[in-house]
């Protein structure tokens, strides 16, 4: 049975796709690619006279700084309360690494950063969620040890949690998904260890010399 679609998805034949809106392409792509080609010629022009390498020009650094920008708009980057700090750290590292993009190899330079920039974004935030997950375990310590030292006549009363409110339920459910993740990355981790070692140990077992890895596991 063939699949039926909703009338107003219909296009007919021969008619006209509604065009782009071209403020959606915030970086030209043909345009970037050749700065990056004038800066790799001007490069090599300054190494020619025993010359320091020239300064990233605007264009470039405003073509870095778009694709951060925007980047950082996505769905799956929305509510996050750092994203300020996700571009810095993307922009910096792009422009730390610029010169790293062969233009002998692609001519694609705008899909290179994005995904650059992202994986930053993405180093960020397991920075951000560290960090939550060291001072919600610290916060959690602190005030079960302010519970133990209530009958303390050494305490101080001023360091006590009875007048703050805390959000336990919060912090525990965070804490336990933080490190449920650790200990599966950490079996993921262990488990491809042991696919390497035994594809080495196939490989060695091939030529004879099987003897090795045992060497090395003892």
């Amino acid at each position: 049975m063939p699949k039926k679609y909703k009338k107003s998805t219909i296009i007919k034949e021969g008619q006209d796709r509604i065009d782009s809106d071209e403020s959606r392409h915030y970086v030209d792509k043909a345009a970037f690619y050749q700065a990056l080609v004038e800066r790799t010629l001007d490069i090599k022009e300054a190494e020619l006279h025993n010359l320091p390498k020239p300064n990233i020009s605007n264009y470039i650094g405003e073509c870095i700084m778009k694709i951060a920008t925007n980047l950082a708009k996505k769905h799956q980057f929305s509510g996050y309360s750092f994203k300020d700090e996700m571009i810095a750290d993307a922009v910096y590292h792009c422009l730390k690494y610029l010169d790293a993009f062969d233009i002998t190899k692609s001519e694609n330079p705008f899909s290179y950063f994005t995904q650059a920039a992202y994986y930053q974004f993405l180093k960020r935030i397991e920075m951000e969620k560290m960090q939550t997950y060291v001072k919600c375990k610290a916060t959690i310590g602190s005030a079960v040890f302010g519970e133990l030292s209530k009958g303390d006549e050494f305490s101080n009363d001023e360091h006590t949690f009875d007048n703050i409110e805390l959000d336990t339920d919060f912090m525990d459910s965070f804490i336990s998904d933080y490190e449920t993740k650790l200990e599966r990355k950490e079996i993921e981790k262990n488990e491809k260890l042991q696919i390497k070692k035994e594809q080495k140990r196939k490989e060695l077992n091939k030529n004879g010399l099987d003897f090795i890895i045992e060497q090395e596991t003892d």
